[in-house]
């Protein structure tokens, strides 16, 4: 049976309303919610973190999330010890070449 067009699907508020989101809303949502599952609520808690690490701890939760989602880090953690980010930086793919 073909779902139905007319049924909206499920948004993740929680992912959505974060600080995360909030703060850096060219973040993939699904993004967001690695971080909440991983028990990240704060930006400042990025801070001194190794984006390779997070990615670690996101595969143990979901093996199959996509390697791009490393960028997204990047981005997060680079804007959490940056006090006057460059907007430039503020999209993942800005990341796609770089490291910290």
């Amino acid at each position: 049976m073909a779902p139905d067009p007319r049924k909206k699907r499920k948004v993740d508020m929680a992912a959505l309303q974060s600080e995360f989101k909030r703060r850096l809303p060219a973040l993939d949502i699904a993004a967001a919610r690695d971080l909440i599952d991983c028990g990240f609520v704060h930006m400042d808690e990025l801070r001194g973190r190794s984006p390779a690490i997070i990615m670690e701890n996101v595969r143990r939760l979901r093996p199959e999330t996509p390697d791009d989602r490393l960028w997204s880090y990047r981005m997060l953690v680079y804007a959490a010890e940056t006090p006057d980010p460059d907007p430039a930086l503020l999209h993942p793919h800005a990341w796609m070449d770089r490291s910290l």
